[in-house]
C-alpha cells in the first residue's frame, strides 16, 4: 500500500519546533533533548500513519545507535537551536494536531533512554543498523535510511499496541489480547 502525501503537508522541522515550543526537548539544546526529539518524530510519523494512512513528513528516517533519526532535524537542533526556541508554535493541520496531541500524551513524561529503548523494538530500525554498520566499525549512512514502505509494513503492530494499551488504560479494561508479531 503506497500512502498519500497530505497536500497540507509539513515538514519535520515545523513538526519538531511544535514539540520544542511544548518543552518537550528537554533538557534543551542538549543531546538528550535532542535524542527526545528524535524519537518523538518517530512515534507521531508512526501514529499519523497508523490513523490516516498519510506520512506526517517526507524527511527520511535514519538508523543510528540511539535509534531513528530525521538526520536534517538532528544537525539543523544542534547547529540552529534558537530556530527551534522562537516561542511561536507552527500551524498544523488538524490530523497532524491529533498525532503530535496523542505522540504527547503518550510519550511526552518519557526520558529519552525510554524512547530509545522503546525505539529499539523497530524491525526497521534492527535491518538498517545492521546493513550500514561497516566491518570497520563505520556507519554508512546512506545504507542507513528506513523506507517508509518498510515502517508503514513492520511498525504499525508496534504502535497498535501503545494506542491500544492507552485506550484499555483510560476505559479500566484489560490489555490482554494485544497483537505480537
Amino acid at each position: 500500500m503506497t500512502a498519500e502525501i497530505a497536500e497540507n503537508l509539513r515538514g519535520a522541522k515545523e513538526i519538531a519546533q511544535w514539540f520544542a515550543s511544548r518543552g518537550l526537548d528537554n533538557p534543551k539544546n542538549s543531546l538528550e533533548g535532542n535524542v527526545k526529539l528524535q524519537k518523538l518524530l518517530f512515534f507521531a510519523w508512526l501514529i499519523h500513519y497508523y490513523n490516516y494512512k498519510e506520512y506526517l513528513f517526507n524527511e527520511p528516517f535514519f538508523a543510528f545507535s540511539k535509534g531513528p533519526v530525521v538526520e536534517e532535524i538532528r544537525t539543523d537542533y544542534y547547529y540552529n537551536y534558537s530556530d527551534y526556541n522562537t516561542g511561536n508554535t507552527p500551524e498544523l493541520s488538524d490530523s497532524q494536531l491529533d498525532s503530535v496531541h496523542l505522540t504527547e500524551k503518550l510519550f511526552g513524561d518519557a526520558d529519552s533512554d525510554e524512547l530509545i529503548e522503546l525505539s529499539h523494538n523497530s524491525q526497521t530500525w534492527k535491518k538498517y543498523l545492521n546493513m550500514s554498520c561497516a566491518e570497520d566499525g563505520f556507519k554508512i549512512t546512506k545504507l542507513a535510511e528506513m523506507p517508509f514502505e518498510e515502517l508503514t509494513e513492520k511498525e504499525m503492530i508496534l504502535i497498535e499496541n501503545v494506542i491500544l494499551a492507552d485506550r484499555f488504560s483510560e476505559s479500566g479494561d484489560s490489555a490482554e489480547g494485544l497483537k505480537s508479531d
